[in-house]
């Protein structure tokens, strides 16, 4: 519109400075087609990418949000449950290294006089560092993994000690542990309603180097890893899982540490 203004004013005026204004037009004309072309080739490969990174980071924002409320439910349900059983105290604690590493977490480790392993070279032996190695690869685990060394005097120790499925395979390996002093790695399984605190915090674990001492006493090593695994229907593994997936809670192994006199274990 503005050049048939331009246009009629030239036939009517032929002012030279019509002339430089529609010489200014054809110039401007000129630079706004070419910024559209920029802009046209920028759409899909810059702006769109741009566009679609902020509305990915804003859905990953309510996502993290919405898993953190999710977390603090189970959170709320863990403390609770803990006061009215507990019992379940190792279950709880477990829950709490991975939702809460910094307080509630790092208070269990304290009073469990646990120590945090940062790097599997700082395990005892190359044989521990090779089996958990082993252990986490089968676990679609990083190497990097963070562990937890328990002591035979902590609580999840005493727990596994105790427990009728321990009990059952040192019974069932009692002959041949007397014999060779030691018995090949093994594993076994805590069911919810035989031992809910040891399900919940293990449920399935590897036991190896077992083995006893010049006194006679017995040893060993409890290992498990706390994730959630793929394929599981229970709602307790699938909801952890999509938290641990989305770096809510953290994922980590253990490593238990069984020592029990002759005098007991003989009993089993």
């Amino acid at each position: 519109m503005l050049r048939d203004q331009i246009e009629r004013l030239m036939k009517e005026n032929k002012d030279s400075e019509l002339n430089t204004l529609e010489n200014k037009l054809a110039r401007t004309e000129y630079d706004v087609y070419g910024l559209l072309d920029k802009i046209d080739s920028l759409t899909r490969d810059t702006i769109d990418k741009f566009v679609i990174k902020n509305i990915e980071k804003r859905i990953d924002e309510i996502k993290q949000t919405s898993l953190k409320n999710i977390k603090k439910v189970i959170d709320k349900i863990v403390s609770t449950t803990e006061e009215i059983r507990p019992d379940l105290r190792d279950g709880a604690g477990f829950w709490q290294v991975s939702s809460s590493s910094d307080t509630k977490g790092k208070n269990y480790l304290k009073q469990e006089n646990a120590k945090v392993v940062k790097s599997l070279d700082n395990l005892d032996s190359k044989t521990l560092k090779d089996f958990v190695s082993k252990k986490l690869k089968s676990q679609h685990m990083s190497q990097n993994t963070v562990g937890m060394i328990y002591k035979a005097n902590s609580s999840v120790a005493r727990a596994i000690s105790g427990s009728k499925e321990f009990k059952a395979f040192i019974q069932d390996k009692k002959t041949q542990l007397i014999n060779n002093k030691s018995i090949a790695n093994s594993s076994f399984y805590f069911a919810w309603n035989s031992n809910l605190n040891l399900n919940l915090a293990l449920r399935n674990a590897d036991i190896i180097d077992i083995h006893l001492d010049s006194n006679n006493t017995l040893h060993a090593k409890v290992i498990d890893t706390y994730d959630f695994n793929y394929g599981e229907i229970d709602p307790k593994i699938i909801i952890p899982r999509v938290l641990q997936q989305n770096n809510v809670i953290i994922p980590y192994y253990t490593i238990i540490n069984i020592e029990i006199p002759e005098q007991l274990w003989k009993n089993y």
